[in-house]
């Protein structure tokens, strides 16, 4: 029997060092292969605890206020997935840097639709060409965070 262990408190799905080594790192396919495996082949977590993980929880803690949830207040960035399919294809390399550098790239598989701010930027799984999306700028369009009792971030209107 294999026992494959979750910590409880690993809030956030994804990763990223922020650009620092954008030639050798690729997380793109992070949240594809959580979904695919840890959620649908092994089972070690839901696809509602998946998706929290990947949604609501890194937006708390980031202190996005207005992301992470599906509301009426909320900025509506969603993807639409087929349970069944999702994953990622090979790494591969892009020369699409500044002065044409390469960097690691897996596309997606499985993904029909992506909305970011309510504007369909995927269809059927092709590029639309709208770029709705905006930078998003700390202090101006975050909450401040303070840490939580478990070392979670906890923004200032989620803590009681």
């Amino acid at each position: 029997m294999t026992v494959i262990w979750v910590p409880v408190w690993v809030p956030i799905v994804g990763g990223s060092d922020a650009g620092a080594h954008v030639k050798t790192f690729c997380g793109g396919g992070n949240t594809s292969l959580v979904l695919a495996k840890w959620v649908r082949d092994e089972g070690v977590l839901t696809l509602e605890e998946a998706v929290r993980r990947m949604t609501s929880e890194p937006a708390r803690a980031l202190g996005l206020a207005d992301r992470g949830l599906l509301s009426p207040s909320y900025a509506a960035d969603v993807v639409v997935f087929d349970p069944a399919a999702i994953g990622h294809g090979p790494l591969r390399t892009r020369d699409d840097l500044p002065g044409g550098a390469s960097r690691l790239y897996a596309e997606a598989v499985g993904i029909a639709h992506v909305l970011v701010n309510g504007t369909e930027i995927v269809r059927t799984g092709e590029f639309t060409g709208a770029t709705p999306g905006r930078v998003l700028r700390s202090g101006l369009d975050t909450d401040t965070v303070h840490a939580g009792t478990e070392g979670v971030g906890v923004p200032a209107w989620g803590r009681t």
